[in-house]
């Protein structure tokens, strides 16, 4: 009962901040100079956008509700484990300590790489929307395996980064 009301407490939670982030971002961008659209691609904008809700909207909800609940499920099995073999804690005591050392050098990784991924996720962005908008000028011109090699190098160069971050999260 305790890990359902935390569950429910941590969807309401993020769905707070997930509309008090949106609205934050989408005011910071109308009050943003000019000169700020002028130097930042539009593909960039869209994917901060896109990328930071989704974060807020499903992956930090189930991590969250994820870690609450193996974190009871771990606390249930140290006291289980504590009261009735004490000589437990003699051994989990250091393979904590390990663990903890190990998930530090780990989320530093997996930040820098989850960072790159992102960088290299806007030119995609920006390529599909500027082709959009300048498909007729591209048909016309007959340059339409330019277009389609550059955005297959972009996403190739996403699809890499993404693959040593998967590598680093299994």
């Amino acid at each position: 009962a305790v890990a359902y009301l935390a569950n429910i407490k941590v969807l309401l939670g993020c769905l707070s901040a997930a509309t008090r982030l949106h609205k934050n971002m989408l005011l910071r961008m109308l009050r943003a100079p000019m000169h700020f659209f002028d130097t930042t691609p539009m593909g960039r904008i869209v994917n901060r956008f896109s990328d930071d809700t989704d974060v807020l909207d499903t992956k930090v909800t189930k991590v969250l509700m994820d870690w609450l609940t193996g974190l009871y499920q771990v606390f249930s099995a140290l006291i289980v484990m504590s009261t009735n073999m004490p000589m437990v804690l003699t051994v989990i005591t250091p393979l904590a300590i390990i663990y903890m050392v190990l998930q530090r050098v780990h989320a530093g990784t997996a930040r820098q790489l989850k960072r790159l991924r992102v960088v290299s996720k806007s030119p995609i962005v920006s390529n599909f929307s500027e082709t959009l908008s300048g498909l007729s000028t591209i048909r016309a011109f007959n340059v339409q395996h330019q277009f389609l090699a550059a955005f297959e190098k972009n996403l190739d160069k996403n699809q890499a980064t993404y693959f040593a971050w998967a590598c680093t999260n299994r």
